[in-house]
């Protein structure tokens, strides 16, 4: 007898491998709430950024169409980028590849602008934005569970994908990242924070739609930097770089001040990161580790 398959439930918005590149044994992490910054603590990956059932499309009747199907689609694509991830990571650590100038393949930039996108429109936030959106456009003639499916359908690239003439946000996410060179900075031990939105965009509100730099931590030890083509130099546009003081203290300074309420590490928070993250939220800007 065929063995049915375990219907996933808890549906992550960060997906769970992500944060594995932030952990020591592949299962917890050090978590810190920003809304207080008292302590840290050490928690499982699996009960962290998720929401039960936020992928799930329903009929009127509350039943579900096609279940997990979106869940099922997003966890195939997060396979690939784990993959990619740690490729980044085991390559980064050979020397010479710090001389090439050409780090990343067209297909491997195209799989990282299908995943900061696919973060920016998977997150809960963003469709409960379109669902509102939704409910006001057609002025209470949806109910509940068709708003909800109207805004996944809008957000993501798995709800319609036998009309190709049909647009969706997440395409136009996609375009944000038009025309960006790619930098990684990689460090010779976990220094790098993350979030429970780890992906900072600057520039996203100017009337061009175009972003003047993206900071997206890979791992806690590497930092993906993008920037407009044309205000980088030839030689820094696909690379590899060593980070500095600086530049550490500012990629975490961003990422602090870009999460919603959680701050993920690696290594536990002590006192003195604490006392550091703090002034941060205070925009304290010289504060230093």
């Amino acid at each position: 007898m065929k063995q049915r398959k375990e219907i996933t439930v808890k549906q992550h918005y960060i997906p769970q491998f992500y944060f594995r590149n932030f952990s020591e044994d592949q299962k917890r992490i050090y978590q810190i709430n920003l809304k207080e910054i008292t302590s840290s603590k050490l928690v499982p990956i699996e009960s962290i950024c998720f929401k039960k059932n936020l992928y799930e499309l329903r009929d009127d009747n509350d039943e579900y169409i096609h279940r997990n199907m979106i869940e099922n689609k997003l966890s195939e694509f997060e396979g690939i980028l784990s993959s990619l991830i740690s490729s980044i990571s085991y390559r980064s650590k050979i020397p010479q590849n710090y001389k090439t100038k050409c780090f990343l393949t067209s297909k491997e930039k195209k799989q990282l602008i299908f995943f900061l996108a696919l973060l920016i429109c998977r997150n809960d936030k963003m469709i409960n934005v379109a669902k509102e959106m939704s409910e006001d456009a057609f002025k209470g003639l949806l109910s509940q569970n068709k708003s909800h499916n109207f805004a996944i359908i809008t957000c993501l690239p798995f709800g319609n994908t036998t009309d190709e003439s049909r647009r969706n946000l997440f395409d136009e996410a996609k375009k944000l990242f038009n025309n960006l060179s790619f930098q990684l900075f990689v460090a010779d031990c976990d220094l790098f924070f993350t979030s429970d939105f780890p992906l900072v965009l600057h520039g996203e509100n100017q009337p061009s739609s175009k972003l003047d730099k993206v900071i997206f931590p890979l791992s806690s030890k590497i930092v993906l930097v993008m920037k407009p083509r044309e205000k980088t130099k030839k030689e820094c546009m696909n690379c590899l770089v060593r980070p500095g003081k600086k530049d550490i203290v500012d990629f975490n300074c961003e990422i602090i001040r870009h999460s919603h309420k959680w701050l993920y590490s690696k290594k536990p928070f002590t006192d003195k990161m604490i006392e550091w993250i703090r002034l941060v939220m205070e925009d304290e800007n010289n504060a230093l580790f």
